[in-house]
């Protein structure tokens, strides 16, 4: 987050110092200084001059505030209006390049109010980004708020769409700061992505789109914060920044564990950093290759990459990265026994821990004093126009000084009270909202401990019909055991009386009667300890790690497994269902027990909605209508997928409600019945596996006496192979 912060703020010092142009600039110094002798004090001379602070900006602040204070002081002699409005403007750059933000805000409030004087809507916008960039820099988010958004106010009325883009870059930065205001930061950045993307600006596209993947990781999306970074390094391709999205790229995937990528990642930041001479950006970059090699427990090449860290940290004396290598080096000595320097090196932690608490309050103190030295500004600045305006009332009318001066006096009291009014009212809406805010996180956590009771119960209910169907899966060949061992006590009893009797051939042919029937005894009873064994597998918790499975076989067991469930259930059940499983399917890395909860889920679904439309039909038409369950898979060889295709020619699914049954707790079954869990962790676990599920319905079309309609419902599962 420190890294994004400095972004920032040097795209608001671009910000100021490119999108201010008001005049054409000469390419020639020399040329405009020999025209600036030859010129009377006219406009024309002033505009000379401010051309040349404007050449001397990226040269000498110095001589560039000197050219800019001489065009003033002719364009208020000739009562050059936009002349003065622009000089103001370039003094306050001067100014707030050698870091005088002080005189810059108050150069640049004299030129905000002169440009809206005379209707100005591109200087005023300007004006009001750069004062939003000073209150910005210095922390003070709720005035650089308000700036920003009169500036994009009247850059939408002229259509300035750089510069639209720009303050929706910074307003997205503003809001990405709390959790509490996430989704305006992502509604501002998106939108400011969309029109740089029309400009074809590949800076701002960077900048934006390395924003909005900073974004998602702190809200844990790394999908969509890859996504994002991966198009901030596109667009930043031959950029000294392209190393700072490369490192967020890493964090990004170190956070999804998947640590070859964040390594390739981390090492093409160094090695370009490297050759940029970004020391900064080479220890980032060694921090998150540290991190991972910690992870994988290398320890020794962890410690390595550590100490390369501090010493590239002491050198620039940048507090946040030594911080994290004494934490990483403790950790991974205290991993290898090394207690002493693991001692060592958190004492040194807890040091510099205790440095940076004492600069963020320094920062603190001097952010309010600073800000307490650009209010008393402003006041000065307030009280100068007023004592000009009475001195220009003065000349006109000397009869009605005192009557103006109490009006001024007044108006002034009564913008103190209603001042005071507001802070009095800001102090009881803030606790208003503090309270609010802690109503809200109790809630939050009501709500999430009630969520996990919720899927526990979706998930006993779903071992429930699992159980259903085992225990029939179980009793056919029991059946078969419990039988042939009955057979085969009446041909012991029979053989025995053979023998008895001495009849040789007919015991020969009991005992191979016999003989089969044990084969097929021990057959059945083999394939009963392979159902109880595959179902344990199936049943048993996850252990969230993934291996090769056979998904036709996990297809063919958890359909049987839903049918005779579903039979258990409802002895009226009559539902029929057929499989068309490709052969040459490849085995899929997931995680078995998991992909068989959704199956099973589904599968459920499919029954169910065949059972509701057959109870829903006429008579006559229950005769027509056959409900069928239908599983397929085969191989996308060219997107290298396996695809999983569940169909039911049930009564479909509305399509006012098609956009809502991945979400949790969406049902529309009768209270007490389902918890509006099954999809909605169905649609988790596939995402979770690195695939994707869709539905389609309705999927095709029936006909029930000359009456066609729309019918069933599909889902569509797809899974990386």
């Amino acid at each position: 987050m420190i890294r994004i912060n400095i972004l920032v703020i040097t795209l608001f010092t671009i910000t100021v110092i490119h999108l201010t142009p008001l005049y054409a600039q000469d390419n020639s110094i020399d040329l405009l200084n020999t025209a600036l002798k030859m010129q009377k004090e006219d406009s024309m001379k002033v505009k000379s001059l401010i051309n040349l602070s404007k050449a001397y900006l990226n040269i000498s602040y110095d001589t560039a505030l000197m050219y800019a204070s001489q065009a003033k002081d002719i364009a208020e002699k000739i009562k050059f209006e936009q002349g003065i409005a622009t000089a103001f403007k370039l003094i306050g750059i001067a100014y707030y390049n050698e870091g005088n933000y002080i005189a810059a805000l108050s150069n640049w409030t004299q030129s905000l109010a002169l440009f809206e004087s005379i209707d100005d809507k591109i200087g005023a916008a300007n004006m009001y980004s750069n004062i939003g960039a000073i209150y910005s820099t210095q922390g003070d988010d709720e005035p650089a708020l308000y700036n920003y958004l009169k500036s994009l106010h009247l850059a939408e009325q002229i259509n300035d769409k750089g510069r639209i883009a720009t303050l929706c870059s910074n307003l997205g930065a503003l809001y990405g700061k709390k959790p509490v205001t996430y989704n305006k930061a992502l509604e501002f950045l998106v939108r400011g992505l969309m029109i740089s993307e029309e400009l074809g600006d590949k800076e701002i596209i960077g900048s934006i789109c390395l924003n909005l993947g900073d974004l998602y990781i702190n809200r844990k999306n790394e999908d969509s914060a890859i996504l994002y970074l991966s198009k901030s390094a596109k667009n930043w391709q031959g950029n000294r920044s392209l190393p700072v999205a490369l490192t967020f790229l890493g964090k990004a995937y170190t956070n999804k564990k998947q640590y070859g990528i964040a390594k390739d990642k981390f090492k093409e930041s160094f090695d370009l950093a490297t050759k940029l001479n970004s020391n900064l950006d080479i220890a980032q970059s060694l921090l998150g290759l540290a991190n991972i090699n910690y992870q994988e427990r290398k320890f020794a090449k962890a410690i390595k990459e550590y100490e390369k860290v501090v010493l590239i940290s002491r050198e620039m004396n940048v507090k946040a990265e030594l911080k994290e290598a004494y934490s990483g080096l403790a950790i991974s000595y205290g991993s290898l026994s090394d207690f002493k320097k693991a001692y060592s090196y958190m004492n040194k932690y807890s040091n510099i821990k205790d440095t940076l608490y004492n600069i963020d309050i320094d920062k603190k103190l001097s952010g309010l004093d600073y800000t307490y030295n650009i209010r008393n500004k402003e006041s000065q600045i307030n009280l100068l126009q007023k004592e000009k305006e009475l001195q220009v009332l003065n000349l006109k009318k000397q009869k009605s000084a005192k009557n103006w001066i109490t009006i001024a006096l007044g108006l002034i009291f009564i913008i103190t009270v209603i001042i005071f009014w507001f802070y009095r009212v800001k102090i009881k809406t803030n606790s208003i909202l503090n309270k609010q805010n802690h109503e809200i996180n109790e809630a939050y956590i009501e709500l999430k401990s009630t969520q996990s009771q919720l899927i526990q119960s979706e998930k006993m209910a779903s071992l429930g019909e699992l159980t259903a169907g085992i225990a029939h899966e179980i009793q056919n060949p029991l059946n078969f055991v419990n039988n042939f061992s009955e057979l085969n006590n009446e041909l012991i009893k029979e053989l025995k009386n053979e023998v008895d009797a001495g009849n040789t051939n007919e015991v020969k042919v009991i005992a191979n009667d016999i003989e089969a029937n044990s084969e097929k005894i021990n057959h059945h009873g083999k394939r009963a300890e392979s159902i109880v064994k595959s179902m344990l597998e199936h049943s048993r918790k996850s252990s969230g790690v993934k291996e090769s499975t056979n998904i036709n076989k996990l297809c063919d067991e958890f359909v049987r497994l839903s049918y005779h469930g579903m039979k258990a259930k409802d002895k009226g059940f009559n539902c029929d269902y057929k499989l068309d499983l490709d052969p040459d399917l490849p085995l899929v890395n997931v995680v078995s027990q998991d992909i068989g909860r959704v199956l099973l889920n589904i599968f459920n679904n499919a029954f169910q909605a065949c059972i509701e439309k057959s109870g829903s039909l006429k008579l006559e038409s229950q005769k027509d209508y056959k409900p069928l369950v239908s599983i397929s898979t085969k191989y996308v060889a060219s997107l290298r997928l396996c695809e999983l295709i569940i169909s039911d020619n049930g009564p479909g699914i509305p399509d006012s409600i098609k956009d809502k049954i991945f979400q949790p707790f969406f049902t529309t079954k009768p209270t007490g019945q389902g918890t509006g869990l099954g999809l909605s962790l169905a649609y988790d676990i596939v995402k979770a596996q690195g695939g994707d599920i869709k539905v389609i319905s309705p999927c095709f079309e029936v006909t029930f006496h000359d009456s066609a309609l729309d019918s069933g419902t599909q889902f569509i599962i797809q899974l990386p192979i």
